[in-house]
């Protein structure tokens, strides 16, 4: 007995030490700014703020917001399939495919929730979605570095060219990849292209900085910082946040009387 709980602490110390704080910290941040702009666009949603929340700067708030998430999630797969190599022996492919199809599970639970909320604004295709289905596909890439950069651009300049066809208003198979009806709207919209690119992008970024799992460049022993332990932290749980923040949010706007949910 004593033996295996020795083992398993040393798993557990081996797994926290496995964790670069620098890139826990920086989706905490960008889980903070998600935060933010999320209850200033369900200000807008409900309580009709005057702020133009999703148009003009917000929409480029949003856009470098997104970004962190799709680039971290591609440099963090860097960091996973290394350490996965390391321990086992077979296929990597089972275990991303495991991995996509959770988190596009859980794009699908906000695509019933959004229907509640307002059909008209449905989530078919969001960021859950979009990190869900990249993870599927970036198996060939993940041993890559600089061709990827070359892919990313191939990538965002194959949607921007989906993003001009015209493409009736009742045809939503193509908005996976780019191909958006005329008139369709929705909370989140985060197709395949452009920004597949962007995680391409995070995977040839993590293949330069920690090749093979390992940071190839010191950075001060910051981790014993508050700030930077509660930024890690978020950073740690930013999927659970992420399930549950709008929920609250949305709990406490038809608490106020500001919201009404939509009943079958």
């Amino acid at each position: 007995m004593t033996t295996s709980r020795a083992l398993s602490f040393r798993a557990i110390a081996s797994a926290q030490t496995d964790r670069f704080w620098e890139v826990d910290v920086l989706r905490g941040i960008a889980l903070c700014l998600m935060l933010f702009y999320h209850f200033m666009y369900d200000l807008r949603y409900f309580v009709h703020i005057p702020y133009k929340v999703g148009e003009g700067r917000w929409a480029v708030f949003a856009d470098l917001i997104a970004t962190m998430f799709v680039g971290l999630a591609g440099l963090s797969l860097t960091l996973s399939r290394a350490r996965w190599l390391q321990r086992h022996t077979g296929s990597y492919w089972p275990h991303l495919i495991r991995r996509g199809m959770r988190i596009l599970g859980y794009g699908m639970l906000v695509t019933v929730a959004t229907w509640f909320v307002d059909p008209a604004e449905t989530v078919h295709f969001g960021i859950l979605h979009l990190i869900g289905v990249s993870i599927m596909l970036a198996g060939p890439f993940l041993p890559l570095r600089w061709l990827n950069v070359v892919f990313a651009v191939l990538a965002m300049l194959l949607g921007r060219w989906l993003s001009q066809q015209i493409v009736p208003a009742h045809l939503y198979w193509g908005l996976p990849f780019g191909f958006v009806p005329e008139g369709y709207t929705s909370f989140d919209y985060r197709p395949l292209f452009p920004w597949f690119g962007v995680m391409l992008l995070g995977i040839a970024l993590g293949n330069t900085l920690y090749p093979h799992g390992q940071r190839r460049w010191p950075l001060p022993a910051l981790e014993g910082k508050h700030w930077v332990r509660a930024l890690a932290w978020l950073g740690r749980h930013t999927l659970v946040i992420y399930l549950v923040h709008q929920p609250v949010f949305f709990l406490g706007f038809l608490i106020t009387g500001f919201a009404h949910l939509r009943l079958l």
